[in-house]
Protein backbone atom coordinates (compact mmCIF):
# COMPACT_ATOMS: atom_id res chain seq x y z
CA UNK A 1 0.00 0.00 0.00
CA UNK A 2 0.75 3.44 -0.75
CA UNK A 3 -1.86 5.81 -1.28
CA UNK A 4 -3.62 5.69 1.91
CA UNK A 5 -6.59 8.03 1.82
CA UNK A 6 -7.94 10.76 -0.05
CA UNK A 7 -10.85 13.40 0.42
CA UNK A 8 -12.69 15.24 -2.15
CA UNK A 9 -15.05 16.95 0.05
CA UNK A 10 -17.62 16.47 -2.01
CA UNK A 11 -20.01 13.75 -1.32
CA UNK A 12 -21.21 15.00 2.41
CA UNK A 13 -21.70 17.98 4.13
CA UNK A 14 -21.25 18.35 7.64
CA UNK A 15 -24.04 20.59 8.72
CA UNK A 16 -27.26 18.53 6.54
CA UNK A 17 -29.23 16.23 8.47
CA UNK A 18 -30.26 13.00 8.45
CA UNK A 19 -33.76 11.69 8.66
CA UNK A 20 -33.52 11.50 12.18
CA UNK A 21 -32.14 15.09 12.36
CA UNK A 22 -28.64 14.37 13.76
CA UNK A 23 -25.33 15.93 11.72
CA UNK A 24 -24.07 13.85 9.64
CA UNK A 25 -20.65 13.77 11.09
CA UNK A 26 -20.10 10.21 11.21
CA UNK A 27 -20.89 9.87 7.37
CA UNK A 28 -17.47 11.60 6.95
CA UNK A 29 -14.42 9.47 6.59
CA UNK A 30 -12.82 11.14 8.98
CA UNK A 31 -12.13 10.54 12.70
CA UNK A 32 -12.18 14.29 13.80
CA UNK A 33 -14.31 16.88 12.36
CA UNK A 34 -14.79 20.46 14.22
CA UNK A 35 -18.63 20.30 14.92
CA UNK A 36 -18.33 23.91 13.25
CA UNK A 37 -17.01 22.59 10.02
CA UNK A 38 -19.06 23.66 6.56
CA UNK A 39 -19.17 22.87 3.07
CA UNK A 40 -18.19 25.81 0.69
CA UNK A 41 -17.58 26.12 -3.01
CA UNK A 42 -14.39 24.11 -4.07
CA UNK A 43 -11.33 25.24 -6.18
CA UNK A 44 -12.80 24.15 -9.37
CA UNK A 45 -16.19 24.79 -11.03
CA UNK A 46 -18.79 22.30 -10.01
CA UNK A 47 -16.79 21.28 -6.32
CA UNK A 48 -17.19 21.73 -3.19
CA UNK A 49 -14.43 22.04 -0.04
CA UNK A 50 -14.27 21.96 3.74
CA UNK A 51 -14.05 25.38 5.99
CA UNK A 52 -12.60 24.41 8.98
CA UNK A 53 -13.92 27.44 11.14
CA UNK A 54 -11.77 29.85 14.14
CA UNK A 55 -13.02 27.89 17.27
CA UNK A 56 -10.30 29.49 19.46
CA UNK A 57 -11.19 30.54 23.04
CA UNK A 58 -11.94 28.82 26.13
CA UNK A 59 -15.51 27.92 24.72
CA UNK A 60 -14.78 27.08 21.36
CA UNK A 61 -15.01 23.46 20.36
CA UNK A 62 -11.82 21.27 20.37
CA UNK A 63 -10.88 19.69 17.15
CA UNK A 64 -9.86 20.72 12.90
CA UNK A 65 -9.75 17.64 10.77
CA UNK A 66 -7.88 14.56 11.92
CA UNK A 67 -7.65 10.78 9.93
CA UNK A 68 -6.12 8.43 11.66
CA UNK A 69 -4.08 5.62 9.64
CA UNK A 70 -2.22 2.62 9.88
CA UNK A 71 1.32 3.37 11.68
CA UNK A 72 3.68 3.99 9.05
CA UNK A 73 7.95 4.66 9.33
CA UNK A 74 6.80 7.84 6.54
CA UNK A 75 3.80 9.18 5.56
CA UNK A 76 3.07 12.29 3.16
CA UNK A 77 -0.01 14.79 3.24
CA UNK A 78 -0.95 17.01 0.62
CA UNK A 79 -3.64 19.42 0.51
CA UNK A 80 -4.79 22.58 -1.24
CA UNK A 81 -5.36 24.96 1.76
CA UNK A 82 -6.80 28.99 1.83
CA UNK A 83 -5.93 30.70 4.92
CA UNK A 84 -7.98 34.43 4.83
CA UNK A 85 -5.96 36.44 6.36
CA UNK A 86 -1.95 36.90 7.90
CA UNK A 87 -3.22 38.60 10.79
CA UNK A 88 -2.19 35.65 13.14
CA UNK A 89 -0.05 32.53 13.53
CA UNK A 90 -2.18 29.80 12.23
CA UNK A 91 -1.42 25.54 12.03
CA UNK A 92 -2.23 24.54 8.79
CA UNK A 93 -1.59 20.80 8.12
CA UNK A 94 0.73 18.15 9.97
CA UNK A 95 1.57 14.27 10.85
CA UNK A 96 0.98 13.24 14.21
CA UNK A 97 2.52 10.19 15.75
CA UNK A 98 0.66 7.43 17.59
CA UNK A 99 1.48 7.81 21.04
CA UNK A 100 0.65 11.09 21.09
CA UNK A 101 3.99 12.44 22.20
CA UNK A 102 5.21 14.50 18.93
CA UNK A 103 3.30 16.42 15.94
CA UNK A 104 4.73 18.39 13.48
CA UNK A 105 3.04 20.78 11.24
CA UNK A 106 3.06 23.54 8.94
CA UNK A 107 2.35 27.26 10.04
CA UNK A 108 1.52 29.99 8.51
CA UNK A 109 3.33 33.34 9.59
CA UNK A 110 2.13 37.18 9.73
CA UNK A 111 4.94 37.98 7.60
CA UNK A 112 3.52 35.53 4.65
CA UNK A 113 6.33 32.94 5.57
CA UNK A 114 5.51 29.42 6.57
CA UNK A 115 7.10 27.66 9.10
CA UNK A 116 8.04 24.31 10.53
CA UNK A 117 7.28 23.40 13.66
CA UNK A 118 7.47 20.41 15.93
CA UNK A 119 5.48 20.18 18.79
CA UNK A 120 5.96 17.75 22.41
CA UNK A 121 3.71 16.81 24.60
CA UNK A 122 6.54 17.81 27.26
CA UNK A 123 5.04 21.37 26.29
CA UNK A 124 7.17 22.77 24.06
CA UNK A 125 7.06 24.10 20.64
CA UNK A 126 9.78 24.73 18.30
CA UNK A 127 10.16 26.31 14.66
CA UNK A 128 12.72 23.74 12.55
CA UNK A 129 13.08 25.85 9.12
CA UNK A 130 11.30 28.86 7.38
CA UNK A 131 10.24 28.67 4.01
CA UNK A 132 12.85 31.75 2.67
CA UNK A 133 9.73 32.90 0.14
CA UNK A 134 5.98 34.36 1.67
CA UNK A 135 2.76 32.98 0.04
CA UNK A 136 -0.40 35.51 -0.02
CA UNK A 137 -3.31 34.55 2.08
CA UNK A 138 -6.83 34.52 0.60
CA UNK A 139 -5.28 32.27 -2.48
CA UNK A 140 -5.36 28.44 -2.54
CA UNK A 141 -1.54 26.58 -2.49
CA UNK A 142 -1.12 23.17 -2.62
CA UNK A 143 0.81 22.12 0.29
CA UNK A 144 2.80 19.10 0.50
CA UNK A 145 4.52 17.46 3.86
CA UNK A 146 6.64 14.44 3.97
CA UNK A 147 8.14 13.21 7.31
CA UNK A 148 10.55 10.53 7.14
CA UNK A 149 10.93 8.95 10.63
CA UNK A 150 14.45 8.25 11.91
CA UNK A 151 15.85 5.79 14.45
CA UNK A 152 14.60 6.50 18.47
CA UNK A 153 16.48 9.45 19.65
CA UNK A 154 18.70 9.59 16.72
CA UNK A 155 19.60 12.70 13.91
CA UNK A 156 18.80 10.76 11.12
CA UNK A 157 15.02 11.52 10.00
CA UNK A 158 13.97 13.90 7.05
CA UNK A 159 11.17 16.44 6.54
CA UNK A 160 10.42 17.91 3.23
CA UNK A 161 8.11 20.58 2.54
CA UNK A 162 6.66 21.35 -1.29
CA UNK A 163 4.57 24.47 -2.23
CA UNK A 164 2.93 24.51 -5.46
CA UNK A 165 4.70 21.59 -6.92
CA UNK A 166 7.97 23.92 -5.47
CA UNK A 167 9.97 22.35 -3.19
CA UNK A 168 10.79 25.22 0.14
CA UNK A 169 12.18 23.34 2.69
CA UNK A 170 14.67 19.96 3.28
CA UNK A 171 15.84 19.39 6.76
CA UNK A 172 18.04 16.61 6.93
CA UNK A 173 19.69 14.60 9.73
CA UNK A 174 17.21 15.77 12.53
CA UNK A 175 15.29 13.82 15.23
CA UNK A 176 12.30 13.22 14.10
CA UNK A 177 11.56 10.15 16.94
CA UNK A 178 12.06 10.47 20.23
CA UNK A 179 12.84 7.43 22.29
CA UNK A 180 9.27 6.92 23.56
CA UNK A 181 7.51 7.80 20.22
CA UNK A 182 5.84 5.70 18.18
CA UNK A 183 4.77 5.35 14.57
CA UNK A 184 3.35 7.83 12.44
CA UNK A 185 -0.47 7.77 12.56
CA UNK A 186 -2.57 10.45 11.50
CA UNK A 187 -2.60 13.51 9.88
CA UNK A 188 -4.58 16.74 11.05
CA UNK A 189 -5.89 19.93 9.40
CA UNK A 190 -6.40 23.26 10.94
CA UNK A 191 -5.76 22.52 14.50
CA UNK A 192 -3.60 19.70 16.04
CA UNK A 193 -5.50 16.90 18.07
CA UNK A 194 -6.57 18.02 21.22
CA UNK A 195 -6.46 21.97 20.48
CA UNK A 196 -8.55 24.23 18.53
CA UNK A 197 -8.14 25.92 15.17
CA UNK A 198 -7.27 29.78 15.81
CA UNK A 199 -7.73 30.92 12.40
CA UNK A 200 -10.41 29.71 9.46
CA UNK A 201 -9.10 27.39 6.86
CA UNK A 202 -10.62 26.00 3.88
CA UNK A 203 -8.99 22.46 2.41
CA UNK A 204 -9.41 20.68 -0.73
CA UNK A 205 -8.17 17.83 -2.70
CA UNK A 206 -6.73 15.79 0.23
CA UNK A 207 -4.38 12.72 -0.31
CA UNK A 208 -2.11 10.60 2.23
CA UNK A 209 0.40 8.42 1.18
CA UNK A 210 3.31 6.40 2.93
CA UNK A 211 6.89 4.42 1.44
CA UNK A 212 5.59 1.05 0.73
CA UNK A 213 4.81 -0.52 -1.98
CA UNK A 214 5.83 0.49 -5.92
CA UNK A 215 3.62 3.22 -7.16
CA UNK A 216 2.08 6.42 -5.12
CA UNK A 217 5.08 5.94 -2.77
CA UNK A 218 5.88 9.55 -2.00
CA UNK A 219 4.53 13.13 -3.53
CA UNK A 220 2.05 12.98 -6.19
CA UNK A 221 1.95 16.58 -6.90
CA UNK A 222 -0.73 19.11 -6.80
CA UNK A 223 -3.65 16.38 -7.38
CA UNK A 224 -7.06 16.78 -7.51
CA UNK A 225 -9.54 14.40 -6.05
CA UNK A 226 -13.30 13.28 -7.92
CA UNK A 227 -15.93 11.76 -6.21
CA UNK A 228 -17.93 10.05 -8.73
CA UNK A 229 -21.45 8.58 -8.22
CA UNK A 230 -23.35 5.21 -9.46
CA UNK A 231 -25.27 6.10 -12.72
CA UNK A 232 -26.38 2.89 -13.82
CA UNK A 233 -26.57 -0.74 -12.56
CA UNK A 234 -24.05 -3.11 -13.02
CA UNK A 235 -23.90 -7.11 -13.87
CA UNK A 236 -24.17 -8.09 -10.65
CA UNK A 237 -27.59 -7.67 -8.58
CA UNK A 238 -28.02 -9.44 -5.96
CA UNK A 239 -29.06 -7.30 -3.60
CA UNK A 240 -32.34 -6.11 -3.04
CA UNK A 241 -33.48 -2.12 -3.27
CA UNK A 242 -35.52 -0.59 -0.57
CA UNK A 243 -38.55 0.67 -1.79
CA UNK A 244 -39.51 -2.16 -3.87
CA UNK A 245 -39.10 -0.96 -7.32
CA UNK A 246 -36.54 1.79 -6.99
CA UNK A 247 -33.32 1.55 -9.48
CA UNK A 248 -30.39 -0.14 -7.06
CA UNK A 249 -28.12 2.43 -8.63
CA UNK A 250 -30.32 5.07 -8.02
CA UNK A 251 -30.58 4.74 -4.44
CA UNK A 252 -27.38 4.44 -4.24
CA UNK A 253 -26.42 7.90 -5.48
CA UNK A 254 -29.66 9.85 -4.06
CA UNK A 255 -28.18 10.97 -1.07
CA UNK A 256 -31.30 9.69 0.98
CA UNK A 257 -31.77 7.79 3.70
CA UNK A 258 -35.20 6.70 2.30
CA UNK A 259 -33.29 4.57 -0.58
CA UNK A 260 -31.08 1.73 0.09
CA UNK A 261 -29.69 -1.48 -0.62
CA UNK A 262 -29.85 -4.76 1.65
CA UNK A 263 -28.82 -7.86 1.38
CA UNK A 264 -30.26 -10.66 3.43
CA UNK A 265 -27.78 -13.45 3.75
CA UNK A 266 -23.93 -13.94 3.24
CA UNK A 267 -22.14 -13.80 -0.31
CA UNK A 268 -24.25 -11.60 -1.96
CA UNK A 269 -22.95 -9.09 -4.65
CA UNK A 270 -23.67 -6.21 -6.02
CA UNK A 271 -22.12 -3.43 -8.58
CA UNK A 272 -22.76 -0.48 -10.29
CA UNK A 273 -21.03 1.48 -13.22
CA UNK A 274 -19.62 5.14 -12.38
CA UNK A 275 -19.90 8.80 -13.56
CA UNK A 276 -16.85 9.57 -16.26
CA UNK A 277 -14.47 11.66 -14.73
CA UNK A 278 -14.73 14.74 -15.95
CA UNK A 279 -12.24 16.03 -19.08
CA UNK A 280 -8.69 16.59 -18.32
CA UNK A 281 -5.73 17.61 -20.29
CA UNK A 282 -2.78 14.47 -19.86
CA UNK A 283 -5.41 12.92 -16.57
CA UNK A 284 -2.89 10.29 -14.26
CA UNK A 285 -5.34 8.35 -12.38
CA UNK A 286 -3.42 7.46 -8.87
CA UNK A 287 -5.75 5.34 -7.97
CA UNK A 288 -9.73 4.22 -7.01
CA UNK A 289 -11.01 4.86 -3.31
CA UNK A 290 -14.07 2.58 -2.99
CA UNK A 291 -16.40 4.28 -0.60
CA UNK A 292 -19.38 2.30 0.86
CA UNK A 293 -21.63 3.85 3.71
CA UNK A 294 -23.05 1.23 5.04
CA UNK A 295 -24.24 -0.49 8.67
CA UNK A 296 -26.03 -3.68 9.85
CA UNK A 297 -29.87 -3.42 10.55
CA UNK A 298 -30.33 -6.64 12.85
CA UNK A 299 -28.24 -8.05 16.11
CA UNK A 300 -25.59 -10.17 15.30
CA UNK A 301 -22.43 -9.78 13.55
CA UNK A 302 -22.62 -8.78 9.72
CA UNK A 303 -20.01 -7.72 7.55
CA UNK A 304 -19.16 -6.06 4.09
CA UNK A 305 -16.43 -5.76 1.70
CA UNK A 306 -15.92 -4.04 -1.72
CA UNK A 307 -16.00 -5.42 -4.62
CA UNK A 308 -13.93 -3.53 -8.21
CA UNK A 309 -15.06 -5.82 -11.20
CA UNK A 310 -12.64 -4.53 -14.31
CA UNK A 311 -12.94 -7.00 -17.61
CA UNK A 312 -13.42 -10.42 -16.09
CA UNK A 313 -11.65 -9.94 -13.47
CA UNK A 314 -12.75 -9.34 -9.75
CA UNK A 315 -10.78 -7.45 -6.94
CA UNK A 316 -12.48 -8.19 -3.47
CA UNK A 317 -11.65 -6.17 -0.09
CA UNK A 318 -11.00 -7.14 3.23
CA UNK A 319 -14.27 -7.81 5.21
CA UNK A 320 -15.16 -5.03 7.77
CA UNK A 321 -17.03 -5.59 10.63
CA UNK A 322 -20.63 -3.33 10.57
CA UNK A 323 -22.31 -1.46 13.42
CA UNK A 324 -25.76 -0.27 13.91
CA UNK A 325 -24.95 3.19 13.16
CA UNK A 326 -23.83 4.34 9.12
CA UNK A 327 -20.46 4.31 8.74
CA UNK A 328 -18.28 5.18 5.64
CA UNK A 329 -16.06 1.85 4.75
CA UNK A 330 -13.40 2.65 2.48
CA UNK A 331 -10.99 0.47 0.25
CA UNK A 332 -8.17 1.66 -1.72
CA UNK A 333 -7.79 0.27 -5.22
CA UNK A 334 -4.27 1.91 -6.57
CA UNK A 335 -4.49 -0.37 -9.80
CA UNK A 336 -6.45 -1.93 -12.78
CA UNK A 337 -6.79 -5.41 -11.32
CA UNK A 338 -7.50 -6.35 -15.06
CA UNK A 339 -3.76 -6.40 -15.73
CA UNK A 340 -2.31 -4.79 -12.63
CA UNK A 341 -1.94 -2.01 -14.58
CA UNK A 342 -2.21 1.72 -13.77
CA UNK A 343 -6.38 3.46 -14.31
CA UNK A 344 -6.88 5.30 -16.78
CA UNK A 345 -10.11 7.15 -17.84
CA UNK A 346 -11.55 4.59 -20.33
CA UNK A 347 -10.65 1.52 -17.88
CA UNK A 348 -12.22 3.32 -15.14
CA UNK A 349 -15.84 4.04 -17.24
CA UNK A 350 -15.54 0.42 -17.78
CA UNK A 351 -15.24 -0.90 -14.71
CA UNK A 352 -17.59 -1.93 -11.81
CA UNK A 353 -17.86 -1.06 -8.27
CA UNK A 354 -19.90 -2.40 -5.46
CA UNK A 355 -19.76 -4.79 -2.60
CA UNK A 356 -20.04 -8.39 -1.10
CA UNK A 357 -21.90 -8.96 1.92
CA UNK A 358 -19.94 -11.34 4.11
Amino acid sequence: MALLFMDSFDHYDPQALDASGDTLLSRGKVDVLSPLASRITGRRPSSFALRIPETAGAQGPFGGYEKNLPARGTLTVGAALRWPSASNEQELIGVAEATGERAYWIRAHQNGRLGLVVWSRLQWIQQVAETPITFRAGTWHYIELQLVQGTPGQADGRITVRINGELVLLVEQHVTRGWDDGELSGIFLGARPGDRPSERLDVDDLYVTDSLGTVNNGFLGDVRVDALLPQADGSQSQWTAQPPGTPAWQALSDNSDATALSAATAGLRHSVTMQALPAMNSPVVHGVQVLLLARKSDAGQASLRSLVRSGTTDALGVPVPLRDSLEWLSTMQELDPNGNAAWTPATLAAAEFGAESV
